[in-house]
């Protein structure tokens, strides 16, 4: 069976929203409002993001699948 992050690395706007829906949401970044997230089938994990956060209500997000090492890096989580 193929998890469906295997399909895409990244989302924008609703396509990230409806992704996001179905991960398990495990840290907010205060200080820009990202989102660390975990799939529950493989483990991967996803960053919603803001790009534009100049434009009123942060733009449409972004969804990107990160690394472990990442992970670690931004948001001090043991993996």
């Amino acid at each position: 069976m193929t998890c469906k992050c295997d399909a895409f690395n990244k989302y924008e706007g609703s396509d990230a929203e409806k992704f996001a829906a179905d991960l398990v949401k495990l840290k907010i970044n205060k200080d820009d409002w990202s989102i660390l997230y975990r799939c529950k089938e493989c483990g991967n994990f996803w960053e919603k993001i803001l790009p534009h956060a100049e434009v009123h209500g942060g733009g449409p997000v972004e969804l990107h699948l990160v690394t472990n090492e990442y992970v670690k890096g931004r948001y001090g989580i043991a993996v």
